[in-house]
């Protein structure tokens, strides 16, 4: 199970599946070519590696986009209420001295 990135805003917990080496073989299209037995063990394994990537990647995706997020919710809520802030000491210092 892993998060997988939607947009900047939206995850989804997905199930991996990875296909064994026993259901490779058994697979109708995998028996219609010859091949050693070791292969399907080797498919298997690869494919268990590329699942393992694609779910280390698709977190670090949502990983690297939630604190973007989070960064930038916390950038605007801290910094924007200040700057109006000072905008309006100004403005009042303005009017003070006018």
């Amino acid at each position: 199970m892993s998060n997988h990135y939607l947009s900047a805003i939206s995850y989804e917990a997905r199930v991996v599946a990875v296909i064994s080496a026993k259901a490779l073989r058994a697979a109708e299209g995998f028996r219609q070519y010859e091949m050693e037995d070791d292969v399907s063990q080797e498919l298997a394994e690869f494919a268990l590696a590329n699942a393992i990537y694609t779910a280390l990647v698709e977190g670090h995706a949502a990983e690297i986009s939630a604190r973007r997020t989070a960064m930038e919710n916390a950038s605007n809520v801290g910094f924007f209420p200040r700057m109006r802030r000072i905008k309006a000491d100004g403005a009042r210092h303005r009017t003070h001295w006018t």
